[in-house]
């Protein structure tokens, strides 16, 4: 799918998850630091610290920018 390939875009290393860095990155330049770790916890609903699609579709509605 579509948001599948965005968020291989975004997950660098290929390890299915996307971790602080990669977000930051899939974030640009929008937002501060503290803004961006704040909305990465948010959605890291089982706190392993990385990002799985599906964490990220349930909080974008399946929207990778």
């Amino acid at each position: 799918s579509s948001n599948s390939n965005d968020f291989n875009r975004f997950d660098s290393d290929s390890s299915g998850t996307m971790s602080i860095d990669e977000y930051r990155s899939y974030n640009g330049t929008t937002g501060s630091n503290a803004r961006i770790q704040d909305d990465f916890r948010a959605m890291d609903s089982n706190g392993d610290n990385y990002l799985s699609q599906s964490e990220l579709n349930a909080r974008t509605n399946g929207s990778i920018r």
